[in-house]
């Protein structure tokens, strides 16, 4: 094993006769930003120790958040109360006669797989809907009417 030549107990640095190492720690002591890579590890580590619990919480209870917000958004089939004012999709004519004729607007079709749907005036399929009796379709003068019949609302 061979022995460090110079003598013993004293050293020299570049770095320190230089001042880059009095340069770092001034810098260091004024940011509180370590100069050594082991220096500013340890530091990272501390404030990650500290910010950690509190940066799950927030990350918990934004999903949370979001989870109970489409679980509320999830549609429910919605059935008019008796106590609401019902919308009347019907018009009045009076005819030659002179009596007072009714005629109801929402159109309650039977589709080719037998489902009992009911179309509004506006909606995408009106106009192209055909009412035939025969077949048991029929006319409706308002939703609520049309939804105790157990025909349900058209989706388009």
């Amino acid at each position: 094993m061979s022995r460090k030549k110079g003598i013993p107990g004293l050293s020299f640095s570049w770095k320190r006769a230089t001042g880059v190492t009095k340069a770092k720690r001034r810098f260091a002591k004024a940011t509180g930003i370590p100069t050594s890579r082991s220096g500013r590890q340890r530091k990272i580590g501390k404030t990650m120790g500290c910010c950690l619990l509190p940066i799950i919480m927030i990350i918990l209870l934004i999903f949370l958040t979001a989870f109970v917000a489409t679980a509320k958004a999830t549609p429910t089939k919605i059935i008019p109360s008796a106590t609401s004012t019902p919308k009347i999709y019907s018009t009045e004519t009076i005819n030659s006669q002179g009596t007072v004729v009714v005629q109801c607007l929402i159109k309650g079709n039977i589709s080719s797989k037998k489902e009992k749907i009911y179309h509004l005036p506006g909606q995408q399929y009106y106009e192209k809907t055909i009412i035939d009796e025969s077949k048991g379709e029929r006319w409706f003068c308002t939703e609520e009417e049309a939804i105790e019949a157990g025909w349900r609302k058209s989706l388009r």
